[in-house]
């Protein structure tokens, strides 16, 4: 798997949610000798926006509870969608996972770049004409961000 890919988590604690590949480990390692990815995805999603919301409201309803995992590959689908948010490796990588304040700043790199995103995104759809009330898809920033309503490139 690519790093950027978005796929599901299919077992565990964080089973149905969407993560994003941080890194892949195709041949696995000393520790762990199958194909296995670390992955930053989000526990607690952002709740819905509408355009009466206040600035403070907002910003309280964008908030993103994160998580940093190592999965093997055969808990985790990939799907065809990618995101190009680059995270810290760091600060986010298999060493930070072992020690628990090293594991804190991670989410909290995680949290501060998926929230970015997203209220990046939640402020492009709540100034857009006809998108009051409808919740943007975080993996879909990007085809925001290039084209208005007729599919033409911004400039």
């Amino acid at each position: 798997m690519r790093p950027g890919v978005v796929v599901l988590v299919l077992g565990g604690r964080y089973a149905g949610r969407k993560a994003i590949v941080v890194k892949s480990y195709d041949d696995g390692s000393k520790e762990k000798p199958y194909g296995h990815a670390l992955v930053v995805g989000i526990d607690r999603y952002p709740r819905r926006i509408v355009r009466r919301m206040g600035k403070r409201r907002m910003e309280s309803r964008s908030k993103i509870k994160p998580f940093v995992k190592i999965y093997n590959y055969n808990h985790l689908m990939p799907t065809r969608h990618s995101v190009n948010i680059l995270f810290d490796t760091k600060l986010i990588n298999k060493n930070s996972l072992a020690d628990k304040s090293l594991r804190r700043k991670a989410r909290l790199e995680a949290k501060l770049k998926l929230q970015q995103r997203w209220y990046w995104v939640a402020q492009f759809s709540r100034r857009e004409k006809g998108r009051s009330g409808s919740q943007p898809h975080w993996h879909y920033a990007t085809e925001l961000a290039t084209s208005n309503k007729n599919g033409k490139c911004r400039s």
